[in-house]
């Protein structure tokens, strides 16, 4: 097994925890991460306490490609888009994000750990200019630029991410307006337990707009200016909106490669939090696993890091342990 080469597409907490328990296992494994953006192994929960300028981004930032590299012996490579997986060649080719630059990457197996993608309403507006998504740290921050210079801010959607923003831009001082097109906030808890929230969302100056259906974004010039809900009497003004609207597996990756058939590909156990090899050796993907953040359908946003780690381990000792009956020889 020495030298093995292992590739890892996404530089989350799955994909690293993935990574350092290879190495664990087996400090003789070449182990490499690809990483489509700037930055790696970072505080996503933090993400609403940075907006509030209770910390700064370095504090979030636990390690970077370079301390990551020399602490644990695993190579990062950062602003690496992966465009294409070859899986009859054993080949990745990617593009460097910053540079243009064509790249190609060799595997003896490959664990995809590309998380989720914004799941954005079908409404008019969503293109304008200061309307935002937040997945990574790179989308807070440019975020943060947005909000410098504006005062009005409306929030869709009344989940947990859309409750700790609101909070925190309120402190800052922000005019804060949540959508919810739910009966309560949190439309998961009980609603008297919902209820309590929502009194101290007002209390604190949080205008709250319950059975709110979002029907546009309004703008001029290419710059949102409003928010246009079923419930309301005309605009409502915004200067910066949130979509905190959830999110879908970001499978196309992974598709386009051949895997057909997500839902099949669970393994029974679930807890195990990884595809079944066996299914995927017979099927498409060989020498080939997913980490569940990119595949479990009803993931939330607010999965907890913790998770997403014990995630990335899973999948890695599914490679380890079936690595007789599906990858020697092969």
């Amino acid at each position: 097994m020495q030298d093995l080469k292992i590739l890892i597409i996404g530089g989350n907490a799955a994909g690293l925890a993935a990574a350092s328990r290879a190495k664990r296992i087996d400090p003789r494994l070449n182990v490499t991460v690809l990483e489509k953006g700037p930055y790696i192994s970072y505080s996503t929960c933090g993400i609403p306490y940075y907006l509030a300028k209770m910390v700064s981004a370095a504090d979030l930032i636990a390690y970077t490609p370079e301390s990551f590299e020399k602490e644990r012996g695993i190579k990062v490579r950062n602003y690496t888009r992966v465009d294409q997986i070859s899986p009859s060649r054993k080949r990745v080719t990617a593009t460097r994000a910053d540079t243009g630059e064509r790249a190609e990457f060799s595997y003896e197996r490959l664990l995809i750990a590309t998380g989720v993608r914004p799941k954005v309403p079908s409404i008019p507006g969503t293109d304008l200019k200061n309307v935002f998504t937040i997945i990574d740290l790179q989308d807070a921050l440019h975020f943060n630029e947005a909000l410098q210079n504006s005062i009005r801010v409306a929030i869709i959607g009344a989940g947990y991410v859309g409750l700790e923003m609101a909070e925190c831009l309120q402190a800052l001082g922000k005019t804060v307006h949540l959508y919810e097109r739910a009966p309560h906030v949190l439309p998961g808890m009980d609603a008297d337990m919902a209820q309590i929230i929502e009194y101290e969302l007002q209390r604190f100056g949080i205008r709250l707009s319950l059975n709110a259906n979002v029907l546009a974004l309004a703008g001029s010039e290419g710059h949102v200016t409003g928010v246009k809900a079923a419930s309301g009497l005309g605009i409502d003004p915004a200067e910066v909106v949130l979509l905190d609207t959830g999110v879908v597996p970001n499978v196309d990756l992974a598709r386009e490669a051949g895997i057909r058939d997500f839902g099949e590909c669970l393994h029974g156990n679930e807890r195990a939090g990884h595809l079944c090899s066996r299914q995927l050796c017979r099927n498409v993907l060989r020498h080939s696993q997913a980490a569940r953040p990119a595949l479990h359908r009803n993931r939330r946003r607010k999965a907890r890091a913790g998770r997403r780690r014990q995630y990335g381990r899973a999948s890695y000792e599914v490679l380890w342990r079936d690595r007789h009956d599906c990858f020697e020889g092969l």
